[in-house]
């Protein structure tokens, strides 16, 4: 599922942020990479997943959206429109740690 971050104010003028539903997407998945980022300057550790995910040519995809996959959230890095022929997006994705996120 491709979804798009929205923003937008509450009554009392703070910002409100919620994830909306775009589409659903057949795509491909091939993961990249692992490894683990250090969290704080104190320890701690995080893992991280760099993923490539193959969708047929949208003209609405930007780093700013988000794909659910099961139970797990990748947050596009990158958008490659391949060869720029308009045919498939290559969405660089970082796999986001569980109960992360707005």
């Amino acid at each position: 599922m491709l979804q798009a971050l929205i923003q937008s104010k509450d009554k009392a003028g703070g910002t409100l942020r919620a994830w909306t539903d775009v589409t659903a997407l057949w795509a491909g998945m091939r993961h990249l990479s692992g490894d683990e980022k250090r969290v704080t300057k104190y320890g701690g550790e995080q893992a991280g997943t760099r993923t490539e995910i193959t969708i047929l040519y949208r003209r609405d995809v930007d780093a700013s959206m988000r794909v659910l996959h099961g139970d797990a959230v990748y947050n596009i890095r990158h958008v490659n429109n391949v060869r720029e022929a308009n045919r498939e997006l290559v969405l660089t994705c970082d796999l986001e740690p569980r109960g992360v996120g707005p």
